[in-house]
């Protein structure tokens, strides 16, 4: 990264009157570098860390703005940096193959920076600009502010360079791996080549991402990231696969949310060894469920926590019917989830099996008016809760 301007040899007052006329990424790029710049912003009550921007400044911000600015802080302080911003980092491998920067604030902020091939650049339109990797300047475009491209002679070799360097300077943990349809021809070299070099250098992510929202992905191509990505924390597939296309996988990370799920049937849901299952719009119909919450009972899927399964028409009745020892009921109660967000049971039975070891919540969901298309929720939620409680931590009526 090139020397600043030396403001530090001009007099303090001129240092205040060239802080005023700043805009906000050039101040915190100016007070990340040095104390006494520090100390007079904070004097003046002007910004002096990323954290204490305000969402609306954060989200006027660049790709390469933030890209230069996450380099001088990480390197200052980097537990620091991690203690007071919520960013996290993914890989994304679609026709365009690049990096993502996530901020979690009042809002979920993205920018991404893409890595293409050097020949490519006159086809890019936008501002045209620089970043540093690797004690280099790398040419790049700011086709808008969240997307930024940069430029390399080999674009596999260029991403490549940029992850190494990122893993080895700044101890960055790639946390989402982000699967999306591409039309290139080299997809699938692409993708195995990536991934087997990242998982030299970490052996897990936090999250999965399968979109096949633009198009369906190559069997070939989902199996291999299905059993070379090991994501622990959540899976997620988007997009309307195809139900003539099926596929097996023992899903075991946390949680599981499936969109579009009509490929996604009982098969499926019993490979599923997951905490919290989200699927929707999924063919399971009522006796499978009434299946699964038997074998639930029977002392199978031992993570489950929180089930829901969203399909054309839920029958309770058709799934309790011979599951179980009814307990009560419950009314207006609460089930604390993972997330820390409290599940609402407007109305629900209490089912346990017979040594009275596992016991769970199945909530009614609201009837549907005739007519309409609209999706009913079977939710099922396994005591105790994300906070320790049973669930006589609501009022029971009893049977």
């Amino acid at each position: 990264m090139s020397d600043p301007f030396p403001f530090l040899d001009l007099p303090v007052v001129n240092v205040r009157g060239v802080l005023e006329l700043l805009d906000v990424s050039d101040l915190l790029k100016l007070s990340s570098c040095d104390k006494l710049i520090q100390n007079e912003a904070k004097s003046m009550n002007q910004i002096k860390s990323f954290s204490s921007l305000k969402i609306f400044q954060k989200e006027q911000m660049s790709a390469d703005e933030v890209f230069e600015l996450l380099q001088l802080q990480l390197l200052n302080d980097f537990n620091k940096f991690h203690r007071m911003n919520r960013i996290s980092f993914g890989l994304k491998i679609s026709t365009d193959i690049g990096i993502e920067i996530v901020l979690k604030d009042e809002k979920t902020l993205k920018w991404n920076i893409y890595v293409e091939f050097i020949g490519e650049m006159d086809n890019y339109n936008g501002v045209r600009t620089t970043v540093e990797v690797e004690d280099r300047r790398v040419p790049g475009i700011l086709i808008s502010k969240k997307n930024l491209y940069t430029f390399w002679n080999d674009r596999i070799s260029g991403l490549k360079t940029l992850v190494a360097w990122m893993i080895r300077t700044y101890h960055i943990r790639f946390d989402t791996f982000h699967l999306i349809f591409g039309t290139q021809s080299e997809y699938s070299e692409e993708l195995n080549s990536i991934v087997n070099f990242v998982n030299y250098r970490q052996n897990s992510y936090n999250n999965l991402v399968i979109d096949e929202k633009e198009g369906l992905i190559d069997d070939k191509d989902i199996k291999f990231v299905m059993y070379n990505v090991n994501a622990f924390r959540k899976y997620t597939h988007l997009g309307p696969r195809s139900d003539r296309r099926l596929y097996y996988f023992p899903f075991r990370t946390e949680s599981i949310l499936i969109s579009h799920a009509h490929w996604f049937t009982w098969e499926q849901l019993f490979f599923s060894h997951c905490a919290t299952i989200n699927i929707v719009d999924s063919p399971i119909r009522n006796e499978e469920l009434k299946g699964f919450v038997s074998l639930w009972l029977d002392g199978y899927f031992p993570r489950l926590k929180h089930l829901t399964v969203k399909t054309k028409n839920i029958m309770v009745l058709i799934i309790l019917f011979g599951n179980g020892i009814r307990r009560g009921y419950i009314r207006n109660g609460v089930y604390m989830s993972s997330n820390n967000k409290l599940i609402p049971i407007p109305v629900g039975v209490i089912i346990e099996n017979e040594t009275a070891t596992r016991a769970a919540t199945i909530i009614f969901p609201p009837q549907n008016p005739p007519g309409s298309r609209k999706l009913m929720a079977f939710e099922m939620v396994v005591w105790p809760d994300y906070d320790g409680f049973s669930y006589d931590r609501n009022e029971v009526i009893p049977p």
